[in-house]
This record gives structure tokens, sequence and C-alpha cells, in this order.
């Protein structure tokens, strides 16, 4: 296939350039590439009518979601976004797929559970400035978000604009509403982590924004990673190694700020040590205070005489076995204060005679976001009511008090041990992560007002929940509850209940009813797999009416190439869920059972029996005699009999060198004629 792609393209229907995904060769994972990236062409069809995980893994178990894949909008290390269509609503959205990796999975989980936070609780009574996510789903391993499309973001706006800066009544509009945006998320808690004009985007053709992309989010009591933000917006706390809280969001605000003013980034660092170097160059030395607590300022900083000094650039290259680019000065001053003064402003006619006061007021907002030290940084709440903002003289002003003291909490788990698996997990078996389960466990947990610690194997371990949480949580449910019954197993285990553990001991007990195989394994073998299909047969009752009018999804032939084949509705009843067994048996994957997909509540016991199929006595009725057939059935179609490999091998063979035969006495007669 590799060797001769664009012919295999052809043959089957595909066209190269409708793959959207690079690189478009598929990895270890025949759905993905090597970078564990899903491989997405266009038209697909993707959601949880067409996922292996089936609607229980989505934000709505009730509704079968289907995206129609329009373009590519945009692709990182996370993974990759789609403009798609909502076949159910015929909405645009944007589709989230993010790398089938358990740290992209799990810090998923983490971005599913930031917006639903704020989208259900936080957003109710303010400007609506956060991106609404309307649905979230499994795809074959896969978290995918699926949110509202909006249009382009502030980084392409100034770009557009030849990077002049915006005019002051941009600027202050933009800001007014990022910080509300942040103001949102510092009351729930919440470290966006990413600040930067790339995730702040237009809504539509207005010139309101809305802040995206919180993929690198946490929350403020757990913080998560050390290597975080994009480097011109990182604040000085993350390059010392410093424990970090929401203020690191104010300051990817101040050089917002100032890069609207300026039409460039402030801080333009290359490297680190570059981005060290230029702050110092603008701002000075950071606190003492702030380098002796840093487990990074030896890295960078070197103390002669109890002082501490910026290491030259041969110095760190040095140590650090490294080559950096040298320092290029885009400013043609060095202070904040020149800068600001000295740049030339946009303002309206209205502002003329105020254009002092406009750059004293936009120094002094630049300032107070930008101080080292994160205490005396502006809180969103402070920010929100300072004269450049509100569009009052900076005379007599003085920052508003906290609302909030500042904290620096670290890794604090709000609930751990016995304590926290008997509220989070009440009825839930502890001893399964598989990725299905985990994503269950995940929303179950969420549901009990519990953010589960992903960065622990198993998710048993405590509750990262946020302080805020636990304030507005109760007014109303945050997800459709996940129905998790106890003792439920997942897919890529055979599903033996406890109601059946007896038959399974005595499974010797059945050896009449299995037809004998030549090789004693292989009747062994027969024997089980004829069990288990009959206890699967038995406990998955198929997707409920009421929950899929089309009994169960089919998976696109467009979506998959090698899609499973459909079971005439002749010959399957309704009910039944359409697997194909024998890739579900052979699989490794978690293509086995579709247990826990099927109607949970259907589960009674008049659908298992009242007794065990294998506890009934030597007498062989119409019905056990079916039953013995349909199990021979089953075998006989997974196990082969070696005998009967080898002449079916044969008797091919045979067929092959007739027909070889015939064509040649055909030539021959031709020949004759001729």
């Amino acid at each position: 296939m590799t060797t001769a792609l664009r012919t295999t393209f052809n043959r089957c229907g595909l066209n190269e350039e409708d793959i959207l995904t690079d690189p478009m060769l598929p990895g270890s994972n025949p759905r993905d590439n090597e970078y564990n990236d899903l491989i997405v062409k266009k038209d697909d069809i993707i959601g949880s009518l067409t996922s292996l995980e089936g609607p229980d893994c989505s934000m709505n178990p009730s509704v079968l979601s289907q995206y129609k894949v329009v373009s590519l909008l945009g692709e990182g290390t996370f993974g990759q976004v789609f403009h798609c269509i909502d076949l159910n609503t015929n909405t645009n959205v944007a589709v989230k797929i993010l790398k089938n990796h358990t740290a992209y999975f799990r810090q998923g989980l983490i971005e599913v559970s930031v917006l639903m936070i704020l989208n259900a609780y936080y957003e109710q009574e303010r400007p609506v400035v956060i991106l609404k996510m309307y649905d979230h789903f499994m795809y074959y391993n896969h978290i995918c978000i699926v949110t509202e499309l909006l249009g382009t973001d502030l980084y392409h706006l100034m770009k557009e604009n030849k990077n002049k800066g915006f005019s002051i009544r941009t600027i202050r509009k933009f800001l007014f509403h990022l910080l509300h945006a942040l103001q949102t998320l510092s009351q729930a808690n919440v470290v966006h982590c990413d600040v930067k004009p790339e995730n702040v985007l237009l809504q539509g053709m207005s010139s309101n924004i809305k802040l995206i992309d919180f993929g690198s989010a946490c929350f403020e009591n757990f913080t998560m990673n050390t290597y975080i933000q994009s480097r011109h917006y990182r604040a000085p706390e993350i390059v010392l190694g410093l424990p970090y809280s929401c203020a690191i969001d104010m300051w990817s605000v101040g050089c917002i700020a100032a890069e609207f003013f300026l039409g460039i980034p402030l801080f333009a660092g290359t490297s680190e040590y570059n981005l060290l170097f230029k702050m110092i160059d603008m701002l000075g030395m950071p606190p003492v205070s702030m380098l002796d607590k840093g487990t990074r300022t030896k890295e960078f900083f070197k103390k002669e005489n109890g002082v501490y000094q910026l290491k030259e650039q041969f110095e760190y290259e040095a140590e650090n076995n490294v080559r950096l680019q040298t320092n290029r000065h885009y400013f043609s001053y060095h202070l904040l204060e020149d800068l600001i003064e000295k740049n030339p402003m946009k303002v309206s006619t209205r502002e003329v005679d105020e254009v002092q006061e406009i750059r004293a007021s936009l120094y002094d907002f630049m300032v107070r976001c930008l101080a080292y030290d994160p205490k005396e940084r502006l809180t969103p709440d402070q920010a929100l009511s300072h004269p450049f903002i509100i569009g009052i003289p900076i005379e007599g002003y003085v920052p508003s008090i906290r609302r909030f003291e500042y904290k620096e909490y670290g890794k604090v788990m709000t609930l751990e041990g016995d304590e926290y698996v008997k509220h989070a997990f009440e009825g839930v078996r502890v001893d399964v992560t598989e990725s299905q389960m985990y994503y269950k466990l995940f929303m179950h947990a969420l549901n009990n007002g519990h953010v589960i610690n992903v960065l622990t194997e198993s998710p048993f371990v405590g509750s990262i929940t946020p302080h805020g949480l636990s304030d507005v949580f109760g007014q109303k449910p945050l997800v459709v509850p996940v129905v998790l019954q106890k003792g439920m197993v997942p897919r890529t285990f055979v599903p033996v209940v406890e109601e059946f553990a007896k038959e399974v001991d005595n499974i010797e007990s059945v050896e009449e009813n299995v037809p004998a195989s030549p090789s004693p394994s292989l009747s062994e073998k027969k024997k089980k797999m004829g069990f288990f299909k009959e206890i699967w047969r038995r406990i998955t009752p198929g997707h409920s009416p009421a929950l899929s009018p089309k009994m169960s999804p089919k998976v696109s032939p467009k979506a998959s190439p090698k899609a499973s084949p459909k079971v005439s509705p002749k010959s399957s009843p309704k009910n039944s869920p359409r697997i194909n067994p024998k890739k579900s048996l052979t699989s490794s994957t978690d293509a086995l059972y579709d247990m826990d997909r099927s109607n949970p509540s259907s589960r009674s016991n008049s659908s298992l029996g009242n007794e065990s199929p294998m506890s009934v006595g030597a007498n062989e009725s119409d019905s056990e005699k079916k039953e013995i057939k349909q199990k021979k059935r089953f075998s006989d179609r997974f196990i082969r009999d070696p005998t009967k490999k080898k002449e079916k091998e044969e008797q091919k063979q045979k067929e092959k060198e007739e027909k070889k035969e015939k064509k040649e006495k055909k030539k021959e007669e031709k020949d004759k004629k001729k």
C-alpha cells in the first residue's frame, strides 16, 4: 500500500487530497498516524453514532451525535481541530480531536470538566466570554470536544493590520472582555495557563471576543504541569520554577495589552534565558525573595557578594551545553515607560486632548499587570475597575482591595482515601481502569462533585475538586448521569457476571453438550467459547429503542474503509447489537463485546433468566438441541479443525489447477483454428 499509495486510493475510491490529517499514513494503529492523531478525511462522519464506544461515552447518552467533517481548522501538539456540520441540528461547529495517548486523554478530561463547570455555573449573570461546549464523546480512544465555531483570532487580526497595533478604543474593548473571562476563571479557581492572542477569538463579524483552548488549564488548588504558557507570555514564576496561581494569566494580559498597543510582542524571547534577559532589560531584576525560592534560579543567575546577577550568555551556553541565538532588540527604547510614552498612538478625535492621560493610565495598567511578585499583580476584579479600562483619569487612583486572599496551593487534593471513593464512586467496582471505563468513572465522579486526580494511574486516589465548585455545585446537575452498575466490566474483558460465576467453575459439567474435536485443546476452546457466547447473548439486549431509533449505531463506510459488514435485518433480530462476532473475539482492542453500550435498565431477571442454561438436566428437549446446535455453529465458526482447513486448501488448489487446464485447452483450440 505504501509503495503505491495513489493507486490504492484510486482503487478504494478515495482522493488523496481529501485526507486532512498529516501525515496520512497509519502507524501501529490503522486508524491513527505515527503521531497518534486520528486520520480524518473530508466528509467523514464522526460522533457517538459511528464511534466504537457508543453514546454511553458521550455528554448526552440519549443522543446519537454525528458530525460531518468539512475542513481542517488547525493542528498542534494536542491533536487537530476540524470545522464540522452537526447533522442533527444542521449547525456549524468546531470538533477538537485529541491524540490517542494517555496523557492527552486525561488532560482532555480536565479540559472537558473545566468547560462544563464554567458553562454551567459561572457564566449565568455576566457577558458570555468563555468558549461554549456543545458535546464531548470518545471516538476510537480519542477524546473529542465539540464547541461553537468562532471567527478569526486576534493574532491574525493584528497581522492583517500589518502589526501596527489597535486603537485605544479597540484595546479597551478587547481587554474588557478578556478580563471578564479571567474574572470568571479566578472565581472558579481555574488557571488557563495559555492566554495569548491566538487563543482570543472574535465572535463572527462582531468585535466581541471569547477565550478558547483550555487544553492546558488546571485548577488553582492542584497545579499539574511546570512547563506551561507560550514563551512570549510566560510569567517569571514559571521560568524560575516557583508555585503558580491565576496570577500567571494576569501577567499574560499585561503582555497582550502591550502587544495590542505596540503591534509586536513585548518579550519576544527566543529561549527562556533570552526571555529573562528581555524582562530584566525592561523591568529590572526580579525580587530577591523570588530568586531565593526559585528551583531554577541557579540555572540562570549567579550570586556574587550576596547579589544576584543574570549569567552572561556564554556562561549559560557553556554550563548547559547549548547554543543560543544572539539577542535582538526590536524596540528603540529599553524601558517600558519610554515605549508607552513615545510610541505612536491611535486615538479618536474625542481623545486628542487626553493623549497624555491615556498614556499615563495605560502605563500604570501594564506596570501593575507585569509586577514580578504575583501577590502584587492586579487581579481581574481590580483590573476591571482600573482607570485605563473604564476611561477615566489616573490621578488619585488606588487599587481596590483584593476580593480573595492570594494563595499558592501547589498540589493539594481536597478529598482522598476511602471517604473519597465512597462519595465519588458509590456502587462502582474499583478495579476497572480501561479507557472507556475511565471516561465513565470520570463523568460519574464529576456528577457527584469530584474531579479525579488524573496524574495518578488509578482514578481512586483522590479528588482535586476546586474550592469554588463546592459553593455552586448542587444548584443543578452538571452532567447527564452515566449509569455505572456494580460489577460492570470494561468491554475488553469477556463479560462474566456474578450470576454466572458458578457456571464458569463447573464448566467441565457440560462436556457432553459440545461436539468432540480431534484435538483436546480445540475441544476445550469450543466448550468455553460456546458457553461464553450464550452468556454474552443473554446479558447484552442491545440498544434501547428510546435511546436509539435505529437500535444500533452503524459505522460510516466513509469514516472507516474497513467498516463492519451490515447484518441483514431478516437474519438479525432488531434488538441485537450489530457487531461482527468474529472481529470482536479475535481483536485485542476495545472492539470486543458491546456490553456497556446496552441499556442497563433492560437487564432484568426476565432477560437474564432465573436459572443457568447449563443447570438443565440430561433430558434433551427441542430447545436444548437447538441450543447445542447454536453452540456448535458458533464454535466451529471461529475454531477451525486443522484437518478441515488442510482439506479446504487442497480443494482450492485443485480447483485452480482445473481452471488452468481449461484455459490452456481453450488456447490450444484457438491456435488450431487459426
